[in-house]
């Protein structure tokens, strides 16, 4: 993604917490999690919201630009966090079963489903049995709204764009059917949040089960 893309969107979204941050904790909590991974982290809205909490948290961003306002909002509440330059295409820098949770909240699906496929199973390594997977990613309804109605795109797979104007250009969006979410995540079943819709994205808390 350019970097003019992340500065649109961090900037946008730099302070606002989602608003199933706190249900979310409190699954978190009521299942031992303490060592989780913020995939995609940005500026740090939800590294910031669970290491003010007491969680162990990481995190890693494909933006150095991103990485370094991150660092500096934890230095300035005397917060630490262990964040990362980081491409999710590639092999995830951390040990099989390190985490007791993930969390990718609108990220997966700036990819081709190849890279979406090899971060899921990327996740399902780093992730212990038992831990969680929390995931935000948009209906494929909502991506074919928006191809119709926004700049305009280049179609480069079934169910994934790349618009060629604006502040995306060059950013591939990727839009899931219900199906194929599900079965995506085929290693994990689904626990309290299960799989419902919120501002045409899924929104999906997974367990993992082997």
């Amino acid at each position: 993604m350019s970097r003019d893309a992340w500065t649109y969107w961090y900037l946008r979204k730099e302070h606002a917490v989602d608003e199933c941050m706190p249900k979310l904790e409190r699954a978190f909590r009521d299942n031992q999690v303490s060592r989780m991974l913020d995939l995609g982290c940005g500026t740090g809205r939800h590294t910031i919201y669970f290491a003010e909490r007491g969680f162990d948290v990481y995190g890693f961003d494909l933006s150095p630009h991103a990485i370094q306002r991150a660092t500096e909002r934890l230095k300035n509440r005397k917060l630490i966090a262990h964040l990362t330059v980081w491409d999710m295409s590639k092999r995830f820098p951390y040990e099989s079963e390190f985490f007791d949770a993930v969390i990718a909240i609108r990220v997966i699906h700036h990819a081709s489903t190849k890279v979406i496929k090899h971060v899921v199973s990327e996740v399902s390594r780093i992730t212990r049995k038992e831990g969680y997977f929390y995931v935000q990613a948009p209906t494929l309804e909502r991506n074919i709204r928006h191809q119709k109605s926004g700049p305009k795109i280049k179609l480069i797979e079934p169910g994934t764009h790349v618009p060629l104007e604006g502040p995306e250009k060059g950013v591939p969006h990727h839009g899931f059917t219900r199906l194929e979410l599900l079965e995506l995540l085929g290693s994990f079943s689904f626990e309290t949040l299960d799989v419902y819709e919120r501002d045409e994205h899924f929104n999906l808390l997974a367990v993992k089960r082997r």
